[in-house]
């Protein structure tokens, strides 16, 4: 599959750190047009860059990219992730994405509180352990280092198989018009197919997110069945959660 290839292809860079464009055709099997196709892709989500001879990683990238992101606004996600936990309830089927807000879920459970979570997000994995009333189904992939994730054309089909009961989904960016995007295909696929997977559905959305966008959309705030968002709402954020049921958190 053409995503996981990608994927693959970033995590062979990652590791060799640069290569020729003629190693990758060689150690992928697949022609000299198909490599570059790829490479512009990868060229686009800024993980990779074209040097003389051949390809780099973006060190920049891979070593800043999860924690600045992680850094930013916490305040805003801490309270977020705060009121998401108070609508977790014991027997329930969690989906948690590998945002950076949903990764704070966990800090906010209550020790009584029992449930099952499904996550493909390192991050949310590791610090289940210490909670033993959270079971927790890890789901499969290559991991992606640069997103601390498990992912790969297998992740989204799988989701299909559980009965969710709630779904809780961060984004890069939502649009003027709602839509919810990111900058990775698999991703995207994952954040999907745990919706429509769903019963309940949650949109968890510091408001620095709103008014921008990334490369691919993958769902409508109007069809979530609720918006939690924290921080300064502009008019343009007020005009765009209008478009949907939301909670916002002061």
């Amino acid at each position: 599959m053409k995503t996981n290839r990608r994927l693959e292809i970033e995590n062979y860079i990652n590791k060799k750190q640069r290569v020729t464009m003629v190693e990758l055709v060689e150690e992928f099997q697949v022609s000299m047009n198909t490599i570059r196709s790829d490479i512009r892709y990868l060229e686009k989500l800024g993980v990779v860059e074209k040097i003389y001879g051949g390809v780099s990683r973006v060190e920049k990238k891979l070593q800043t990219d999860f924690d600045i992101r992680d850094a930013q606004n916490t305040n805003e996600k801490r309270m977020i992730a705060e009121f998401a936990a108070n609508l977790i309830h014991s027997g329930d089927v969690v989906f948690c994405d590998s945002g950076t807000t949903t990764k704070r879920i966990l800090d906010f459970i209550p020790p009584s509180v029992s449930f099952t979570m499904i996550t493909n997000s390192f991050d949310l994995i590791t610090s289940s352990i210490s909670n033993e009333n959270v079971a927790v189904i890890s789901l499969p992939g290559i991991f992606n280092k640069s997103t601390k994730t498990f992912v790969d054309q297998n992740t989204a089909k799988l989701i299909r198989k559980y009965n969710i009961s709630k779904a809780f989904i961060s984004v890069t960016a939502v649009d003027e018009d709602g839509s919810m995007t990111n900058s990775s295909e698999l991703e995207c696929e994952i954040k999907k197919s745990a919706i429509e997977q769903s019963k309940e559905n949650y949109l968890l959305c510091d408001s620095s997110k709103f008014g921008r966008t990334s490369l691919l959309s993958f769902y409508n705030i109007k069809d979530m069945d609720l918006v939690i968002t924290a921080g300064d709402l502009n008019e343009k954020s007020k005009s765009i959660l209008a478009l949907c049921n939301y909670k916002h958190i002061s």
